[in-house]
């Protein structure tokens, strides 16, 4: 078992690129900071650091001998081993500092690799920094042997407890890929996926423009992320990515917006203009609704630059804000 925990950098942060990516490979680096601290904790403030978006580096996650932090969601881009080595890749650091064990960092990395390759079926490749760039890293293994750390994965259990697994979560009592466990969400396509798709976006869940509206992987660790880092579920729980009603709630809470999904009635707090197409502008204006009305949401429209509108039965439109609307439970 080896421990997983999520800090994702601001989808602000200059070496936080935002580009969608489905990865197939693993690129494997070593910090080459043997200074005592230089844990992952410590790399995941300087990946938050100005040091890190001057230098335009990043990549998605950090082992040391007690965790692996994560960074940058794995379905974006990071910048971590050049042009091509930065496409499709997810970026794993192994720290090396010198008050750490690092046989056990190296083990934790070769669990985690191994929980990537069991919940993302296109990641088949293991590649090291050098291969790629021709930099000496990660120079400890590739002194004991690339292939020797590759044949590892999987064999690794990792460092005990923690809340997350080495190995892709399993459901119920016949250990069931959430694919089976749950089929009623993966694979779905519909406006209820694509609303929670967009309030993972407001969080800083999922990269913008990836609101496809199909419940897949990249919505999945999305999902289980959100529910990691505010205590909502876990690994081992048999609802662990299913983004029921706790989870959308506090989706719309953290992102300061309502949370409803089709078919959910929400009631005006108070008078407000009414809207005969998803736009902001004065001319959409159809007429006002008033304090107590209620509607049931068809589907909510997103917006580029402005606030998102839920679409009402009679295909009019009104606001999501908090401060104008309530989901009527």
């Amino acid at each position: 078992m080896v421990k997983t925990r999520s800090d994702i950098i601001p989808r602000s942060a200059s070496n936080r690129p935002g580009t969608s990516q489905t990865p197939t490979r693993v690129v494997v680096h070593e910090t080459a900071n043997t200074d005592s601290g230089a844990n992952a904790e410590m790399h995941a403030q300087y990946m938050r650091g100005s040091h890190a978006r001057n230098r335009s580096v990043s990549w998605h996650w950090t082992c040391d001998d007690k965790e692996c932090v994560q960074h940058i969601l794995e379905g974006e881009r990071a910048w971590h081993a050049g042009t091509e080595g930065n496409r499709n890749s997810i970026g794993v650091e192994i720290c090396v500092n010198s008050d750490g064990n690092f046989a056990q960092a190296k083990a934790n990395a070769q669990a985690l690799i191994a929980e990537i390759q069991g919940r993302r079926s296109s990641v088949t490749s293991i590649l090291s920094h050098h291969y790629f760039t021709g930099k000496n890293c990660p120079a400890n293994i590739r002194r004991e042997g690339f292939q020797s750390f590759v044949n590892g994965i999987g064999s690794s259990g990792g460092s005990s407890g923690g809340s997350s697994g080495s190995g892709a979560p399993l459901y119920g009592d016949n250990n069931e890929t959430f694919a089976n466990y749950h089929s009623e969400w993966w694979g779905r396509e519909d406006e209820t996926v694509k609303t929670i798709q967009r309030l993972l976006q407001l969080v800083d869940e999922l990269p913008s423009g990836s609101a496809d509206s199909i419940f897949g992987q990249q919505t999945l660790d999305a999902v289980r992320s959100f529910q990691d880092k505010h205590d909502i579920s876990y690994h081992g729980a048999n609802f662990y990515g299913v983004p029921g009603p706790a989870t959308r709630d506090k989706l719309g809470a953290e992102a300061g917006t309502t949370a409803a999904i089709p078919g959910d009635m929400v009631r005006m707090k108070r008078n407000f203009n009414l809207r005969s197409r998803a736009n902001w502008a004065d001319d959409a204006i159809a007429g006002t609704v008033s304090e107590g009305e209620a509607f049931t949401v068809v589907r909510r429209a997103i917006m580029s630059h402005t606030g998102d509108l839920y679409e009402i039965k009679s295909g009019n439109y009104i606001s999501v804000l908090p401060s104008h609307v309530e989901v009527v439970e």
